[in-house]
């Protein structure tokens, strides 16, 4: 997805102009290395992924919405990530 298209996207779900389809479930996943994964921090619930998580339910209330971080520690090449896949 190039870069525009991201970052209009984000920008939508921020603003609350991008809803989820219909009332089913919404499922977003996070790939990237190790700040992604949560590196130095003390909770799962602190990653970013998560926070982005809260984020959005509070933009779009009752929402179901899950995250799935998909992210490698020490991830540094795309070759590296075939050691994540399992």
């Amino acid at each position: 997805m190039p870069s525009s298209v991201l970052a209009r996207t984000v920008e939508a779900l921020v603003l609350g102009k991008l809803q989820p389809r219909g009332r089913g479930a919404a499922r977003i996943a996070f790939l990237g290395g190790s700040l992604t994964y949560g590196h130095g921090v003390t909770s799962g619930e602190d990653t970013w992924p998560q926070q982005f998580r809260r984020a959005l339910l509070e933009i779009w209330g009752a929402a179901e919405l899950t995250i799935h971080n998909g992210a490698c520690p020490g991830l540094l090449t795309h070759l590296d990530a075939r050691a994540c896949v399992g």
